[in-house]
């Protein structure tokens, strides 16, 4: 009895030994942790890893995405964003240095071609020169010249060799001329290439120090509590969701081509359909300008007017103006983003009159029905004409009468 417990407990502790063994690979190939570093000697391999662990860190991503969003899984999240940016870094960087290899290589080659040509070159004028002086006396003058018919035969070989070898030096050189051509279109090509890398690369850069911001700035704004994250989400997802079902119901929220409502009567308008930024995302978020960045694009238009130079893309790209990694852009006293230039205010809508007879431009928020906590849609009312309004609207263009698509004004702000 007791040697069958002790066959058990044994057989049970090898069990749960190989239960740890099998739990600790599962973790291990969780953690995407492919060491491609000792294969950078071999470029092949190295950035065949990159791009295996790249894979494997989107998954892990997709993973977490499909989570219940908590301010952990969000942390969780920006982590994995940032170590999948460091390897698309890491992968722009390794195409870099093959580029350059190539650049190199080439560099090499095209100075050979071009000592090669160069030699060709003149020994074809040496030919040249050479028969041109023996094409000044006719082969009957050389017969007489010569003490034998033997004599002049060998002569006659000579130059018909002489024109075969100059003839074979001419393709030589014809054919050195255009593989001295292809490798220089070649080399101006992958320069090209590199060039539109290093560019990359620069974003990839920005992105990622966006990334490491917007994890600080996260835990700054929530206090690293998950109530406080949470009443934030609610507060942006609901504005978020407002703004995408205004764009939905307008029935004009597709892309334009770029500027093709113009600049406006005095060059500040923006649209957040414009084919330049409409698919950009928005901060940290997974949003873009096109759905929900209406109120970004008229705070853009409001400082454009006041003389900074910006767009809606330049905003977007920036995720301190966005709350907790969503769209939901910070607004009135929390948003300045060009300190000792321009504040902006909240004010009565009995005030928009006063502040556009100042020459402050007043953004609007309107909506559909009763007025609610959250705007549908943002304008930029600019001037006042008899009873109604100038706008300049994100979704229907510049300059349009403010009753022409709309009834009143539910919130006022104002830069000044």
């Amino acid at each position: 009895m007791k040697r069958k417990i002790f066959f058990s407990l044994v057989v049970t502790l090898i069990f749960s030994y190989w239960l740890s063994l099998s739990a600790l690979t599962v973790r291990a190939s969780d953690s995407c942790n492919h060491n491609c570093e000792s294969n950078k000697s071999d470029q092949t391999i190295y950035q065949q890893c990159l791009r295996d662990k790249e894979t494997c860190l989107k998954d892990k991503l997709n993973g977490i995405r499909s989570k219940k969003l908590t301010l952990t899984s969000e942390i969780n999240l920006i982590n994995g964003k940032i170590s999948l940016q460091r390897i698309k870094i890491k992968q722009t960087l390794a195409e870099i240095d093959q580029l350059e290899a190539e650049i190199k290589t080439l560099s090499s080659q095209i100075n050979n071609l071009n000592i090669s040509l160069d030699r060709l070159t003149d020994m074809l004028l040496e030919r040249v020169r050479a028969r041109y002086k023996r094409s000044r006396f006719s082969p009957f003058v050389l017969m007489f010249d010569t003490t034998s018919l033997e004599n002049f035969l060998l002569r006659q070989r000579y130059l018909e060799e002489a024109s075969k070898q100059t003839a074979a030096i001419m393709q030589k050189a014809e054919t050195q001329r255009i593989l001295f051509d292809q490798q220089k279109q070649k080399k101006e090509s992958i320069q090209q290439e590199l060039e539109s890398k290093k560019q990359k690369l620069e974003r990839q850069r920005r992105q990622l120090a966006n990334q490491r911001y917007g994890q600080q700035k996260l835990l700054t704004e929530t206090r690293n509590s998950e109530a406080i994250y949470q009443r934030l989400l609610a507060q942006a997802q609901a504005q978020i969701a407002a703004f995408s079902s205004f764009v939905k119901s307008s029935g004009v929220g597709s892309i334009i081509t770029a500027n093709a409502f113009g600049s406006g009567e005095d060059g500040a308008y923006f649209s957040q359909r414009d084919a330049r930024w409409g698919y950009q995302t928005i901060g940290n978020s997974s949003e873009n300008i096109l759905n929900v960045g209406c109120l970004l694009t008229s705070v853009a238009m409001v400082l454009k007017k006041n003389g900074i130079d910006t767009n809606p893309a330049i905003i977007a790209a920036n995720p301190k103006y966005f709350s907790v990694n969503t769209a939901y852009m910070y607004f009135r006293n929390r948003f300045n983003p060009w300190f000792g230039k321009l504040n902006n205010y909240r004010i009565s809508t009995s005030q928009i009159d006063h502040e556009l007879n100042q020459g402050h431009y007043v953004i609007a928020g309107i909506n559909y029905g009763r007025c609610k906590r959250n705007a549908d849609h943002f304008v930029v009312l600019t001037k006042k004409i008899g009873n109604d309004y100038l706008m300049h609207d994100p979704l229907y263009g510049p300059d349009l009468k403010f009753s022409s698509h709309y009834s009143r004004v539910c919130k006022a702000e104002v830069f000044r």
